[in-house]
């Protein structure tokens, strides 16, 4: 039977020596005790390429749901179960990256390369955010209402700091292994890396599942993949994002704590 037209290869597992598949769930070849090593031989459909991706991702979306009614719910339930509700986000992205962690690179072996310098890539952040900062000015001024991160009455609170460590810390690290890490992986076995680009950048401002931000992180998904695919590195995108959330964090700080 001839594989579909849009087939791709397939990650299996093989013999690093005798080249002998695995049948059962073992570290080791029993015919000749070499550890397996993944091998691209089986050719699947795109669908079915995606379809870990696809399954990952609507887990993500229904916690984002969660925390989108978590903001909206009165005050009393937000900090417990929104600690739990992050941990939770944070646990599927481990559960979904821990069978390819070997591909992904973490953190990357380069942070720059000579393909592209770090003027180049603080010029487009600095671009970036301005584009978003009059995409934010706009939307104000069309009355679309903004979620705060959190209230003047939690400034001095456990609350802030969590918001803290949740936003500055825990987000850019998680979301950009996901993103970046295991969807842009899985989306460049059947993508340009332009389309590659361009979707996990979509899909990363989609599932914050607020609509005054759509634009702003779609913005900000596509300059981190870009900065992913040139840097063949996740460090750039962490960086980038973890200062983005703390600007932003410290505008509504300063704006909380001076009226």
């Amino acid at each position: 039977m001839d594989a579909p037209e849009n087939a791709v290869a397939a990650e299996i597992a093989a013999c690093s020596k005798c080249g002998l598949e695995r049948r059962e769930a073992k570290k080791f070849c029993p015919r000749c005790g070499f550890p397996y090593a993944s091998v691209f031989k089986q050719p699947v459909s795109t669908l079915q390429s995606l379809e870990p991706a696809i399954k990952t991702t609507a887990a993500l979306f229904g916690v984002n749901l969660i925390l989108l009614f978590l903001k909206i719910a009165p005050k009393s339930i937000h900090l417990h179960i929104g600690i739990l509700t992050v941990l939770l986000f944070d646990s599927i992205v481990l559960f979904a990256v821990y069978p390819i962690r070997s591909k992904i690179r973490f953190l990357g072996r380069r942070f720059f390369n000579a393909y592209f310098p770090p003027w180049k890539m603080i010029s487009l952040a600095l671009l970036t955010a301005v584009g978003i900062q009059f995409y934010f000015e706009a939307v104000e001024r069309l009355g679309v209402p903004m979620l705060d991160y959190f209230e003047k009455s939690d400034v001095g609170t456990f609350k802030a700091l969590w918001v803290f460590i949740s936003a500055v810390l825990l987000a850019p690290v998680f979301e950009e292994i996901y993103f970046r890490g295991y969807l842009f992986q899985k989306f460049r076995l059947v993508l340009k890396p332009k389309e590659n680009v361009l979707l996990q950048g979509l899909v990363f401002g989609i599932i914050h599942l607020s609509p005054a931000t759509y634009i702003s992180h779609t913005m900000l998904g596509i300059l981190f993949g870009y900065f992913r695919y040139r840097t063949k590195s996740l460090l750039p995108g962490i960086l980038c994002h973890a200062l983005w959330n703390l600007s932003v964090l410290g505008v509504e700080y300063w704006r909380l704590t001076m009226k």
